[in-house]
């Protein structure tokens, strides 16, 4: 009668104990998918909507070439000039024109707000191969329209997946460099064995670790064992980065677009950019967040410890903002019919030189 009795017992213990170690063990575990799914699933959306992007289950690709590529970028009417600059250095770039010529390598763009038929029939005029998106946030929760948060970017990413099976993004800050030594070729075609692991090649870091610039709130949604790490390990940038379609490419986007999706990851309440820079590069919380690029360093760092996997600088591009973009203007020989000289410097006038007449 009492080895009967111990029975109910027992099990309720054993059904206690595994509900224990399954809320304790990993607190990021509904965010992290399942492996074996292709499609990019979207945490439970705060708007009841649920939402896949299905076009990553189309087959991998094994030997990526820049036939396979697609460009993006997205910017607002504040970045016009600056997307346009970073236009015309691509379509003069020695390793691009052809590819652009050629139709060989797609060219996506996202308006993100802002731009008049001015600025669109310019850029047009001047970027006549890129194709120009908008992006429907209505397909979103809410909090996603927010562009300050950074939402976007990724969301955009895992688009772009679905039309080529390899993503080279770049900010609008992001230029070509007619002196490189590297080419966009070869550095499509480091996706194919260097940069393989993770499925994403950054094209830079940042000089401060990932602690100094990462709201702490964001941390229980990935890898418990990746905390031990963020601290001695620098941030990349998500100025420029490549994604492609195969199964690690697609694991990574997976956790950075549901925490996109999720409010409290990547913006975790009290977020802010500003920074107490006094704390930057002591390895300390500085009091800021960098959300999609927080984010990308943490999907980044529970695929591999080692940014050997996932981060190589390229003199192929290079990031340059506000007083380049002054002086890129002033210098341009392009075709001033129109005004377009005066437009432009209005352009910088209103949103670069007015706003950081300390830069």
């Amino acid at each position: 009668m009492m080895q009967t009795s111990r029975k109910p017992a027992v099990l309720v213990l054993l059904c206690l104990a595994v509900i224990f170690i399954t809320i304790h063990r990993e607190p990021s575990r509904l965010l992290l998918l399942n492996d074996q799914d292709d499609s990019i699933l979207v945490a439970p959306p705060e708007n009841g909507v649920s939402s896949k992007f299905p076009a990553l289950s189309k087959p991998i690709i094994k030997n990526f070439t820049v036939a396979d590529t697609v460009i993006g970028t997205a910017f607002s009417k504040n970045h016009f000039a600056e997307a346009l600059r970073s236009c015309i250095s691509m379509k003069k770039h020695p390793s691009m024109t052809n590819l652009i010529n050629n139709g060989t390598i797609k060219v996506i763009a996202y308006n993100m707000g802002g731009l008049g038929e001015t600025e669109l029939s310019l850029y047009k005029k001047h970027c006549p191969f890129v194709e120009v998106r908008a992006l429907d946030f209505s397909t979103y929760p809410p909090f996603v329209s927010d562009l300050m948060q950074y939402r976007w970017k990724p969301l955009i990413i895992a688009k772009l997946m679905e039309v080529r099976p390899v993503v080279f993004y770049l900010d609008t800050s992001v230029v070509f460099m007619n002196s490189s030594n590297d080419s966009f070729e070869k550095v499509v075609t480091s996706m194919n064995q260097k940069y393989s692991k993770c499925g994403i090649r950054t094209l830079g870091v940042t000089y401060h670790s990932i602690v100094a610039a990462t709201h702490p709130g964001i941390y229980q949604y990935f890898k418990n064992d990746t905390m031990n790490h963020v601290k001695s390990t620098r941030m990349v940038a998500a100025t420029t980065y490549l994604a492609v379609r195969n199964p690690a490419g697609i694991k990574t986007m997976k956790k950075i677009v549901d925490c996109a999706l999720t409010k409290e990851c990547m913006a975790p309440t009290g977020s802010s950019v500003l920074c107490n820079y006094a704390r930057l590069n002591v390895a300390k919380y500085a009091d800021c967040h960098r959300y999609d690029q927080s984010a990308l360093a943490l999907a980044l760092l529970d695929c591999s410890h080692s940014q050997n996997d996932y981060a190589g600088n390229t003199d192929l591009i290079d990031m340059q903002r506000r007083s380049a973009v002054v002086k890129f203007w002033k210098n341009y020989k392009g075709n001033d019919k129109g005004g377009e000289y005066k437009f432009y410097l209005g352009e910088i006038k209103e949103f670069y030189l007015d706003k950081h007449q300390d830069e």
